[in-house]
């Protein structure tokens, strides 16, 4: 973790605006490009 500036800048700014926040955006948008995916490969 310590050589990961990445990592380290989304855990810092996650605890600023809220890491609930943050997880809530990135899991709707996985469940809706997954919700396409599963629309598109029943067509």
């Amino acid at each position: 973790m310590n050589g990961s500036p990445i990592a380290h800048g989304w855990s810092s700014a996650g605890s600023e605006t809220g890491a609930p926040l943050v997880f809530t955006v990135l899991s709707s948008l996985q469940l809706s490009s997954a919700i396409g995916n599963i629309l598109h490969g029943r067509r």
